[in-house]
């Protein structure tokens, strides 16, 4: 966006840099500094068409979710808590940033609207916090604050813990079929001999998948194509019907039997959701109930990171693509790849729907 303004690049990356080294985002070190590029950061941020706030009165019952310094280090402010829909409120510096809602959402345990804030009444309501101006800790801990109880009818968010028995409470509607069964005890082990899964397959060249993407005549060939076409990065394929995410296909060693019963409530808080709003997602899959049954399909391994990307139809996310990258090299050049698939099929998916209306 700043580029787009006519910042000079060379200025774009040493801020940036310096935000990573300071733990903070890009929009509160430019208020904090009074950079030239607070300027155009600023119009450009005018720009966009998003809710407002103009009077900020923090809720501290929400801060007490987040760790200390977490609001001053991104530029955020809770303001309040929808008692129906459980939905929360935040002040912000720069409503773009896609990380604010996914790190919010973490703590809070809740969908979160991120208004923009001017930068004079955002900084005197953090002041106003007294927290301490060093971050202190990684942006995303893998242990949260406990919650405080809560006042009567209010409606629960999302719960911390796994529950234990009606698993749709978190959004996870099933996750069913992901753990095999165990051979019966009377039976010795040395007599059975679990199927070995395939082995991922070599990459093949993007050209010739973008290719064989542009020539399909269904829409059912498209997923396992964005499938082929990561490999052999481990990926799953989910369709976006009637407010839930799908399993539709998976990589063959990933049991993909078992990722095509995998649903989730969209709305609920995930990485899924995050991508088909704000347009991807590339991080480790947070420790939360409604990643558990994605974590065990992928070998329920903390550090995987994973690339998120919805396949657009009509301005609108009709699959979403999850995969981990490293098999395929940097993440950099993985998301690229995932990308350009995803733009392919998007294509060749309206190319299928128009021709449908057309009676062709």
């Amino acid at each position: 966006m700043l580029l787009r303004a006519g910042v000079d690049v060379g200025d774009v990356e040493r801020a940036l840099s310096a935000a990573v080294e300071r733990r903070t985002t890009l929009s509160r070190l430019l208020v904090d500094e009074r950079s030239a590029l607070g300027v155009f950061l600023e119009r450009e941020l005018a720009r966009g068409d998003f809710p407002s706030i103009e009077m900020i009165r923090a809720e501290r019952s929400l801060i007490e979710h987040l760790p200390p310094g977490l609001c001053v280090r991104l530029g955020a402010v809770p303001v309040h808590r929808d008692v129906r829909s459980g939905r929360v409120d935040v002040a912000v510096l720069d409503p773009f940033d896609p990380h604010l809602r996914t790190e919010l959402e973490y703590h809070l345990e809740a969908p979160v609207r991120l208004l923009r804030a001017p930068d004079e009444t955002l900084i005197a309501a953090l002041r106003e916090l007294g927290e301490p101006t060093s971050p202190s800790g990684p942006p995303m801990p893998l242990v949260r604050k406990a919650p405080e109880g809560r006042d009567e009818g209010e409606e629960p968010v999302l719960s911390l813990s796994r529950p234990k028995s009606d698993p749709r409470k978190t959004g996870l509607v099933s996750g069913e079929g992901l753990t095999p069964d165990l051979p019966p005890a009377t039976v010795p082990t040395t007599e059975r001999t679990a199927p070995q899964p395939p082995a991922p397959p070599a990459a093949e060249p993007l050209a010739d998948l973008v290719d064989a993407i542009s020539r399909a005549e269904k829409a059912e060939e498209l997923a396992a194509l964005l499938v082929r076409g990561m490999a052999p990065a481990p990926t799953i394929v989910l369709s976006v019907r009637s407010g839930v995410y799908s399993g539709r296909a998976a990589s063959p060693w990933l049991r993909a039997e078992g990722a095509k019963k995998l649903k989730l409530d969209a709305g609920v808080p995930s990485v899924v959701e995050t991508a088909a709003r704000t347009g991807f997602y590339l991080g480790v899959l947070p420790l939360t109930p409604a990643h558990a049954p994605f974590r065990e399909l992928f070998g329920g391994d903390d550090e995987r990171e994973v690339y998120v990307v919805p396949v657009l139809l009509s301005g609108h996310p009709s699959l979403m693509l999850m995969s981990e990258v490293a098999p395929l090299g940097s993440s950099v050049d993985a998301s690229r790849r995932a990308d350009e698939l995803s733009r392919a099929v998007g294509r060749t998916l309206e190319r299928i729907v128009l021709s449908k209306k057309r009676g062709g």
